[in-house]
């Protein structure tokens, strides 16, 4: 069993983001969000986690979970910047 703050940890360096930002944050950029996206679909993908697990550390809904993960499904399939992104920390983190 992996725990999601050690797995979001080791996400965020590889991203070179801060997850607190987006925790303490009302409104984040629009770059934060693709990172943020990636990291809820990182998660979500593991199926290790409920939507209200992965929200909590976001400070997000259940459902605002639901639909961030599947606009960051239909962008990560997409060979563009989110994709790239995406499959890097897939290969830098096993799960």
């Amino acid at each position: 069993d992996k725990d999601p703050a050690d797995l979001l940890k080791k996400a965020a360096t590889i991203l070179n983001c801060n997850i607190d930002e987006f925790r303490e944050s009302v409104r984040i950029s629009e770059k934060d969000k693709i990172v943020r996206d990636i990291l809820l679909h990182f998660l979500w993908e593991t199926g290790l986690y409920t939507n209200r697990e992965i929200g909590k550390f976001f400070g997000l809904s259940y459902s605002a979970v639901s639909r961030r993960v599947h606009l960051a499904r239909s962008r990560i399939n997409k060979p563009d910047a989110m994709g790239h992104k995406y499959e890097q920390l897939k290969s830098q983190i096993k799960v």
